[in-house]
């Protein structure tokens, strides 16, 4: 492949990528050179304003905070926001 990507791979202050994770795996395990911008020095939470329209999900979201089981968790407090909007929300 002898075209750059159109876009940089954008990387935070502390050296993580905050994008582009998937597309770089895929490159090291084809085996091939392909070359490409890497942009570093971004706050890391910008992570969680990249790619809006790819439609991650609020899963994606804990997960990228650092919450283990992030898809459950999503999902239980999904049920629970339902269960107030419909029953209301009611004092413990």
């Amino acid at each position: 492949m002898d075209r750059l990507r159109q876009r940089g791979e954008p990387g935070s202050k502390c050296g993580q990528l905050n994008d582009g994770q998937n597309r770089c795996a895929a490159v090291v395990r084809s085996g091939l050179t392909v070359p490409t911008i890497f942009v570093f020095g971004l706050e890391r939470e910008t992570r969680l304003t990249v790619d809006q329209g790819v439609g991650k999900r609020p899963g994606d979201y804990l997960a990228m905070s650092g919450v283990a089981n992030s898809n459950h968790v999503a999902a239980i407090a999904a049920m629970i926001w339902q269960c107030r909007l419909t029953f209301g929300a009611r004092e413990a």
